[in-house]
C-alpha cells in the first residue's frame, strides 16, 4: 500500500462497479473525491484506512517510474589538472610563439567544476576525439560540443 509520498500521488479506488478519483497526500492523508461538483470527499489517515472502510473496494495505482539514483555533484577542477593529465600522455600543448599558435591542445577554466578543452592547429576533429580518449581512460566525464553558429569543437570536461 503507499504512504506518505514527498508529492502528492492519484490514484483510482474501486468499489461497486464506481470509480473514484483519489489522492495520498504527502502527510499520508488519503482522499477520495466523490462529488467533483460540490465538493463532497471522503478523508482517511491512510489509503489502508480508506480500504478497511469500504470492504471489497481496492485501489488502482498508477504505474511509477522508478526513481532514479540522484546525480552526484562533480569534483573541483583545475584546468591545470586536465593539462597534466594530456601532457603525460603525449599530447603537446598549444603555445603563442613567434606570433602565432603551435598546433596542441588549450584549456580554459570554466568554472570550479568545468574545464573547456580546445584544439588549435589542422585535424581538430581527429585531436579532439584523442583528447577524449585519454581523459576518459583517466576516468573523467567528456562531452564533445560544438560552439553556436558553426564555431569551433571543444570538449566539456568535468570530473565524477
Amino acid at each position: 500500500m503507499r504512504h506518505a509520498t514527498a508529492m502528492p500521488t492519484a490514484f483510482l479506488f474501486h468499489h461497486r462497479g464506481d470509480t473514484i478519483p483519489g489522492v495520498v497526500l504527502p502527510s499520508g492523508r488519503a482522499v477520495l473525491i466523490e462529488d467533483e461538483d460540490f465538493g463532497a470527499a471522503t478523508v482517511a489517515p491512510t489509503a489502508d484506512d480508506l480500504l478497511t472502510s469500504y470492504p471489497g473496494a481496492h485501489i488502482q495505482w498508477p504505474d511509477l517510474p522508478t526513481p532514479k539514483e540522484p546525480r552526484r555533484m562533480t569534483q573541483r577542477l583545475k584546468a591545470r589538472t586536465v593539462d597534466d593529465v594530456l601532457g603525460a600522455d603525449g599530447h603537446s600543448s598549444s603555445e603563442f610563439d613567434g606570433g602565432d599558435w603551435d598546433p596542441g591542445y588549450r584549456t580554459a577554466q570554466a568554472g570550479p567544476r568545468i574545464v573547456h578543452v580546445f584544439h588549435d592547429g589542422p585535424g581538430e576533429e581527429q585531436q579532439i576525439t584523442a583528447y577524449t580518449k585519454t581523459l576518459q581512460a583517466d576516468g573523467y566525464n567528456v562531452q564533445h560540443e560544438q560552439q553556436d553558429h558553426g564555431g569551433r569543437h571543444r570538449l566539456t570536461v568535468t570530473r565524477p
